[in-house]
């Protein structure tokens, strides 16, 4: 070989060296990367003969890198060796020290290195980090194969990565090796070809202990793709996994959703604490893994809601299916001491029945799940497209009621309260209205539900109450002493400080307290009846008057009735309505107005359309009545036009003696009530 052969294998020699030190990520050699590709000022090449070996060889800045292209016997051995192959000081000219002793580099890195054979990838050599890495000592790690370290299942990808070197001159691969005392341990080779050309081409490599790294990813997926409190996996994961069930679905086999809402969950959760209702969740998810066979997921999908998705269901099925479901988490359970009874709606949805991707069977799984809790708890239902159409009416609904409130749409109506016996006002009750726009949402029975559900009911009525009480005040300082009743929503009442705002609303504008009476359904009072005695007792206390709404409908209990500060019950007009001398409507408005008297409360009547109704209701002892027959919900300027006038001698707007038009005679309306009774 010439002197301009050799330089050409040289350089080659060293371009890939560079390179190679170039790719490797520990800082400590990159150093010394630099250094070898920025300090050499002199080059020379030479081409001698040692041992029937070519070298190839040049100096930079003192540091003499020469290979040798054939493998040398050490001490004797059977086993190879490249002791002399890669760095070796030549001079001691260099004041630099790193260059000086660049074998200490290598040696003294926290990487792994290792030098091996292409062929059958023999360890050649290996600095100490590497031999601490894998627990062997060096002597008995050179000569073993870089694949007695990797794990059956991981040598493939080992002997892959290398074979690739002659063509690409660097590879890198993860693989998980075995170390001398038996642990696993997740590792990152880095390669490079560093002999070209020659009998036996060499690698060398680092290595890199990734295994803390990796431990740390999957930790970190794991908690991105499960349930802190149940361990299950959580919406994200439940997609994935029913994209993928989808996707692989064959035969017309249907894909179910089963969403589940744990019933009564807030109210655990509010009276026991967050932590036991973390217990509650985490009993329920064991239920549910434990009923449930492999071929399903069970997930947590949010709040108190699970998920199962299984496959190969027909509807008759899944049906079973849930009702058993339902039976597992009705299960009695002890928590801390506690007897728990839970319960779940749930909600089904079938692929491809219902919908082909993950997203629209869980929403259509969710109207489902909301249906099912319409109805008694515990119970299940099945997705059908008027669901769908229902919920997107309610968001335009929402949106609607929304945009009326922006608009100032809503307003108030005042429908007269009399005094049965004299027929004179003694108050009127603030109804909630809202502007014509030509559709039924106009309606109160319409869009009052509405409010309820949306929650919007909340900042309505507080507009109500203080509106209100405002138009109290201002009638007062007109000199109309007239009752002000106003509704109160169940979701206004639960609030703690209802009462409170109450008052404040009746300080603001300076209106008389006696002159309020706030309206709360007999539901409404029987839901929390702890918190409706404090509530109440806090109104009482400052001389607001509280009555009973749409009493009969519900579950009162009387002993509740006698505890609670009420003044008044309001007989359900349902009832008043179908007065009649043989009807059951008769028996109950008499049982009431009589419960009502013994009790020492007023008894309001609504629903008054005649003076049959009037005559009866005078003679079961009925205080006040409400309805058509006295008039039509009023306007402001309307109902201060009837306070005004006073028709009556006596100051009452019906007069006392009535005939009855049912009886074939003609009842006479006071001139200030044309055009408001028959509307």
């Amino acid at each position: 070989m010439n002197t301009k052969e050799t330089s050409r294998e040289g350089v080659n020699l060293w371009q890939t060296a560079r390179s190679a030190l170039s790719a490797t990520r520990n800082e400590t050699f990159a150093t010394s990367a630099l250094f070898l590709t920025t300090a050499w000022s002199a080059t020379k090449f030479c081409a001698h003969s040692s041992g029937g070996g070519l070298v190839a060889a040049m100096m930079i800045g003192g540091v003499l890198v020469y290979g040798h292209n054939k493998l040398i016997k050490r001490d004797g051995a059977n086993r190879t060796g490249t002791r002399n192959y890669f760095f070796r000081k030549a001079t001691n000219s260099s004041p630099n020290p790193i260059i000086n002793q660049p074998e200490s580099v290598i040696a003294a890195t926290s990487e792994g290195f290792f030098a091996a054979s292409l062929d059958g990838l023999k360890i050649l050599e290996a600095n100490p980090s590497f031999c601490r890495m894998v627990g062997y000592s060096k002597e008995n790690l050179i000569g073993m194969s870089l694949e007695d370290f990797c794990c059956s299942s991981n040598k493939a990808v080992c002997r892959q990565t290398m074979s690739l070197l002659p063509s690409s001159k660097h590879s890198q691969c993860e693989v998980e090796i075995k170390t001398r005392q038996g642990r696993c341990l997740q590792v990152k080779i880095s390669a490079s070809l560093l002999s070209e050309g020659a009998d036996e081409k060499i690698i060398f490599a680092f290595v890199s202990d990734i295994t803390q790294h990796k431990n740390y990813t999957k930790a970190l997926e794991y908690q991105a793709l499960h349930d802190e409190a149940t361990n299950l996996p959580n919406r994200a994961s439940l997609n994935l996994f029913l994209e993928e069930a989808l996707s692989s679905a064959v035969g017309g086999r249907s894909t179910v959703v089963f969403l589940l809402d744990l019933d009564d969950f807030k109210h655990y959760n509010d009276a026991l604490g967050h932590p036991f209702g973390d217990m509650i969740l985490a009993s329920a998810a064991g239920r549910l893994q434990g009923f449930c066979q492999h071929d399903c997921q069970v997930a947590r999908v949010g709040g108190d809601e699970f998920a199962i998705v299984a496959a190969g269901m027909s509807q008759a099925e899944a049906q079973t299916f849930a009702s058993r479901v339902s039976s597992v988490i009705r299960e009695k359970t002890v928590l801390a001491g506690q007897h728990i009874f839970t319960s779940a709606s749930i909600g089904i949805a079938m692929a491809p029945e219902h919908g082909s991707t993950a997203e629209d069977l869980m929403k259509r799984a969710d109207m489902a799940m909301y249906s099912a809790k319409k109805g008694a708890k515990g119970g299940y239902c099945i997705f059908s497209y008027s669901m769908e159409a229902e919920t997107q009416q309610k968001l335009a609904m929402n949106a609607s009621l929304r945009g009326a409130m922006l608009n100032n749409d809503f307003y108030l109506l005042y429908q007269p309260q009399v005094d049965i016996l004299t027929g004179k006002i003694i108050g009127v009750e603030a109804l909630l209205r809202l502007k014509n726009n030509g559709t039924d949402l106009t309606k109160p029975a319409h869009f009052i539900p509405a409010l309820e559900e949306s929650g919007l009911i909340i900042p309505v009525g507080e507009w109500v109450l203080t509106h209100a009480i405002q138009r109290l005040a201002k009638w007062e300082s007109l000199g109309h002493a007239c009752r002000m009743s106003i509704n109160i929503s169940t979701k206004q009442f639960k609030d703690p400080t209802f009462a409170q705002r109450v008052i404040s609303a009746i300080q603001c504008e300076k209106a008389n307290p006696s002159l309020v009476c706030i309206e709360i359904t007999e539901s409404t009072l029987m839901e929390d009846i702890e918190l409706a005695k404090t509530q109440l007792t806090e109104l009482a206390a400052f001389g607001i008057s509280v009555s009973i709404d749409d009493f009969g409908t519900g579950h009162s209990s009387l002993k509740y009735l006698q505890e609670l500060p009420v003044n008044e019950i309001k007989i359900d007009q349902s009832f008043v309505r179908g007065i009649s001398s043989q009807s059951d409507d008769t028996i109950i408005v008499k049982t009431i107005a009589k419960l009502g008297q013994s009790l020492g409360l007023q008894v309001v009547a609504e629903g008054v359309e005649s003076a049959c109704h009037i005559r009866q209701l005078q003679e079961f002892g009925a205080t006040y009545g409400q309805g058509f027959f006295y008039s039509h919900p009023l306007s402001e300027g309307e109902i201060l036009l009837l306070l005004n006038e006073k028709a009556g001698s006596d100051g009452s707007v019906i007069p006392a003696e009535l005939s009855c038009p049912c009886r074939g005679h003609d009842k006479k309306l006071p001139a200030c009530l044309h055009g408001f009774a028959n509307n």
